[in-house]
């Protein structure tokens, strides 16, 4: 079974899941500092606390095979994401990924662009796939799903499933399933 760390970076809030294919361990969501202009710094030092924090909450054995997944960036022409803002979440997304370099030398490290590793389908339509897979019951927004009843990450708020939603996708697609394909 392969032990995977899922990471949705965002300008607000660093979000993480950790499972397998089998399911779940536990999913995180915590405040970080906004990102400057030039300045990411106090954002850094937040991910090399919250990350390592996380994954030594679950009491694993450290040797455990696992896989890295952060979520990369990318700008679609045409997009109504502004450009600017997707730099921003690619900056945090390599902060990310570079932090976990430097605490986990020894794990690899994937950073999928957003259609490889959940398709072309809407992030509220996809997360509530997920969740369906997993599942839990759950009720879509119109922006995203979060669950009804999750088996992990029952004192989170619901808004801040937006992003652990898509960490928990992306754990379990660096454990192997296809999540392009669920119905």
């Amino acid at each position: 079974m392969s032990v995977c760390l899922g990471i949705d970076p965002d300008s607000r809030y660093i979000a993480m899941a950790m499972g397998s294919s089998q399911g779940i361990l536990d999913v995180y969501a915590h405040k970080i500092p906004k990102v400057g202009k030039d300045d990411l710094e106090p954002m850094i030092k937040a991910l090399a606390h919250h990350i390592p924090a996380f994954v030594k909450s679950l009491k694993l054995d450290p040797v455990w095979p696992m896989r890295i997944i952060v979520e990369g960036q990318l700008i679609y022409p045409g997009g109504k994401e502004q450009p600017n803002d997707l730099l921003k979440l690619a900056r945090i997304a390599g902060a990310a990924a570079g932090v976990c370099a430097v605490l986990y030398p020894d794990k690899k490290i994937i950073i999928p662009k957003p259609y490889e590793w959940k398709g072309t389908v809407p992030k509220r339509v996809h997360q509530a796939r997920i969740y369906n897979n997993l599942g839990w019951g759950y009720k879509q927004t119109k922006h995203y799903a979060y669950p009804l009843k999750p088996q992990v990450g029952k004192d989170l708020k619901q808004t801040e499933w937006k992003h652990v939603g898509d960490a928990v996708g992306l754990c379990q697609w660096g454990a192997g399933l296809d999540l392009t394909n669920l119905s």
